[in-house]
C-alpha cells in the first residue's frame, strides 16, 4: 500500500502540473481573443470615424459649390433706396427713386468711430422709433432726429414703397419732424447733427450740399439659370451665357475618346497578348506609371512646345486634344490592361479550341469580357480631361466662342472657371459655371455605368 501511494505521488503531481499548464495556456489564449476583439473594435471605429470625416468634407464642399452655383448672396451699397430691388421699383422712373441724406456730422470720425453706410432694416427703424441714436447702428453717439415731407406727398409715398413696401406704407413715422419743400429740408438739416431724411435723387445727384447715406442691400438671386445655360457669353463671360463653352467642353471629349480610346485598348491589348513579357514590358509599363504621376502642366508645356511650336498646329482644339490625349493615355492603357488580364485563360482555350484564330479570340471574347474594365478606364480619363486647365491653357486657348475648325481657339469649362476667377470677372458665374461642371462628368460616368450594366447582362445572358 505505501509503495502504491509513493508511486501514485508523483502521477498526481505530473497531473496537477499538465493542469496548471493548460489553465495558464487558457488564459493566454483569452487574453489574446480578448486583445485581438479590442484591436478589431478601435480598427473598425478609426475606419468608421476616417469615412465619416471624408464623406462629412466632401459633402460640404459640393454643397457649397452647389449652392453657391444656384443662388448668389451679394451685399451691395446703393445711393438710390430700392435700386437693385426690381420686385419693389419695378415700373418707378429714375425721377421718382428716393436717396437717403444725413446731416454731414453723422459721417464724421468721433470717438474712433464713422458710420460708412445704413442697411434697409436700419432706415425702417429710423422712422419707425427702432432705434433713436446713431451709436446704435454703427455710428457714435448722436441722437437721430428723421425728417418727413407731407404724409400725403408723393415724394412719402415712393418712400414709403421702397422702404417698408405696399402693405406696410400706410403706418405713420414715428417722432419725425415734418417739412414742406427741399429749401426748408436744406436748413433743418445744416442746423440739427444727427438729421435723417429722404429727397428725390435727381435733386441731390452731383450737389456737395447733401450728404448722401449709401443704403447697403442684400440681394439674392439666381445664378443657374436657363439663359445662362443656353446664351453665349459676352465681354469676356461678364453677362450672357456659357452655351458654346459647354458645346466647346463636349467637342473635346469626343475627340479626346476619338484619339486615346483605340491608342490605349490597343497598346493594353499588344502589351498582354503579343507582347513577350521580359524586360523592356516591364520598362514599357513602369515609363506607363511614371507618366501617370506627371503634373499635368508639363504635359501642358510639352503640347505647346511640340504640337503648337514645332508642329506649327497654332493654339486651337487639335493641339489641345492632342495634349490631353498623351496625358490620359497612361491612366487608360493601365486600366484596359489589368482589365483583360482579368480575363480568365479558359476563355481564350475554348475560342481556340473551337478553331478561332487568335486575332478573332482577342476581339470576339477577350476585349468583350474585359469591356467594363475598359469603360472604367475610360470614365477616369474623361473626369480628368473634362477637369484639366494647366495642361489646356496654353495648347486649347481661351476663346469663348463656338469652335469651328480644329486649329481655332476654344474655351472649355475649366478655363473659364479659371479665368473668371483669376481676372475676377464674377464669382457669381464662377460658382455657377463650377456646378455645371460638377454635372457634367457624373453625367458622363452616370451614361458609361448604364452602358457597362448593359453590357454585363447581355454578357451573362450568352
Amino acid at each position: 500500500m505505501a509503495r502504491a501511494r509513493e508511486a501514485a505521488l508523483p502521477a498526481a503531481g505530473t497531473a496537477a502540473a499538465g493542469a496548471a499548464a493548460a489553465g495558464r495556456r487558457g488564459r493566454e489564449v483569452n487574453a489574446h481573443t480578448a486583445n485581438a476583439v479590442r484591436v478589431e473594435r478601435f480598427a473598425k471605429t478609426t475606419l468608421w470615424m476616417a469615412a465619416g470625416f471624408t464623406i462629412g468634407i466632401l459633402v460640404i464642399i459640393i454643397g457649397f459649390i452647389i449652392f453657391g452655383g444656384l443662388v448668389s448672396v451679394s451685399i451691395h451699397e446703393y445711393q438710390v433706396i430700392g435700386k437693385g430691388r426690381q420686385e419693389v421699383v419695378l415700373g418707378m422712373s429714375e425721377s421718382e427713386r428716393v436717396a437717403f441724406i444725413v446731416n454731414p456730422a453723422v459721417t464724421d470720425i468721433r470717438e474712433n468711430r464713422k458710420i460708412r453706410f445704413v442697411n434697409s432694416a436700419d432706415v425702417k427703424r429710423m422712422f419707425r422709433g427702432g432705434v433713436s441714436n446713431w451709436s446704435e447702428i454703427g455710428g457714435y453717439d448722436l441722437p437721430i432726429r428723421p425728417v418727413q415731407f407731407a404724409a400725403d406727398s408723393d415724394i412719402t409715398r415712393s418712400f414709403k414703397t421702397l422702404v417698408f413696401g405696399e402693405e406696410d406704407r400706410e403706418k405713420p413715422f414715428v417722432g419725425a419732424h415734418t417739412v414742406h419743400d427741399t429749401r426748408e429740408l436744406e436748413l433743418y438739416l445744416s442746423s440739427k447733427e444727427g438729421t435723417v431724411a429722404y429727397v428725390y435723387y435727381t435733386d441731390v445727384a452731383g450737389s456737395e450740399d447733401w450728404q448722401i447715406m449709401p443704403v447697403m442691400l442684400q440681394e439674392v438671386r439666381p445664378n443657374l439659370t436657363v439663359p445662362f445655360l443656353l446664351e453665349t457669353p459676352r465681354k469676356a463671360g461678364r453677362v450672357g451665357g456659357i452655351s458654346t463653352i459647354i458645346a466647346n467642353t463636349f467637342f473635346m471629349i469626343l475627340l479626346v475618346l476619338f484619339f486615346a480610346t483605340p491608342i490605349g485598348v490597343c497598346v493594353a491589348i499588344f502589351l498582354t497578348e503579343y507582347a513577350k513579357q521580359g524586360v523592356i514590358v516591364r520598362i514599357i509599363r513602369f515609363a506607363t506609371e511614371t507618366l501617370a504621376g506627371i503634373p499635368s502642366i508639363i504635359f501642358g508645356l510639352f503640347g505647346f512646345i511640340f504640337f503648337v511650336t514645332l508642329l506649327k498646329l497654332n493654339v486651337g482644339l487639335l493641339s489641345g486634344t492632342l495634349t490631353l490625349t498623351i496625358m490620359v493615355l497612361p491612366t487608360m492603357i493601365r486600366t484596359a490592361e489589368e482589365a483583360i488580364k482579368a480575363v480568365p485563360d479558359s476563355y481564350r482555350e475554348g475560342s481556340l479550341a473551337l478553331g478561332a484564330t487568335k486575332w478573332q479570340t482577342i476581339t470576339g471574347v477577350v476585349v468583350p469580357a474585359a469591356a467594363p474594365g475598359i469603360l472604367t478606364g475610360i470614365i477616369l480619363s474623361i473626369g480628368r480631361a473634362v477637369g484639366e486647365t494647366a495642361a489646356v491653357i496654353f495648347t486649347l486657348g481661351s476663346n469663348y466662342k463656338l469652335v469651328d475648325s480644329l486649329t481655332s481657339s476654344a474655351r472649355v469649362l475649366s478655363v473659364h472657371l479659371y479665368m473668371l476667377v483669376k481676372e475676377g470677372i464674377s464669382f457669381e458665374r464662377a460658382f455657377a459655371t463650377a456646378t455645371v461642371l460638377m454635372v457634367v462628368v457624373p453625367a458622363v460616368n452616370f451614361t458609361t455605368a448604364r452602358l457597362i450594366s448593359r453590357m454585363r447582362k447581355t454578357g451573362e445572358q450568352l
